[in-house]
């Protein structure tokens, strides 16, 4: 018999007290699209750390993305949550096995949502699927060091500052 698959919490939708973070859908990419739009000024500035949102975008790439994502889904090498505040996008989580038990955290959001926390309520209960669901032992996550606002966030995290050189920060945080 064959066992039974648990429930993935990213897959059916997970809420937080303002958003639902959700794995990206077939269907999802025009709405991912004008999250980018939006956000890619912000985006741009950090191509070290964001070299995807440096290349041209279109809805037909968005859409490709989320398509690829929902499909690679059940492998469980990458668990990807589209920041939903009703009916828009306004942002991304994305978490990245590393190795057994370690886990890479990436994250953007949409420049009109920034400043009322709003990410650090997201990438919470990132962690907390992490550390939970997802067994997690540590998560990290790398940093542009001119990004002040996602280092800020790590810091509220929890994150420690593992190092940095000249070009980015690696931010840290272990299960107790």
């Amino acid at each position: 018999m064959k066992p039974l698959a648990l429930a993935d919490p990213l897959l059916d939708g997970y809420h937080t007290p303002r958003l639902r973070l959700a794995a990206p859908q077939p269907g999802d990419g025009a709405a991912l699209l004008a999250a980018i739009e939006v956000s890619l000024p912000l985006l741009r500035r950090f191509p070290d750390s964001l070299p995807w949102a440096q290349a041209p975008q279109d809805v037909h790439a968005s859409e490709a993305w989320c398509q690829r994502v929902a499909l690679v889904w059940p492998q469980g090498q990458d668990k990807i949550a589209l920041l939903w505040l009703g009916d828009e996008v306004v942002g991304c989580a994305e978490l990245h096995l590393r190795s057994a038990h370690c886990w890479e955290l990436g994250f953007w959001g949409h420049p009109d949502w920034l400043g009322i926390g709003l990410y650090t309520e997201a990438m919470d209960s990132v962690l907390s699927l992490a550390f939970g669901p997802y067994g997690a032992q540590e998560v990290f996550a790398r940093t542009d060091a001119a990004n002040l606002a996602a280092r800020r966030l790590c810091q509220r995290l929890g994150m420690v500052d593992g190092g940095d050189d000249d070009d980015a920060c690696l931010y840290r945080i272990r299960l107790n």
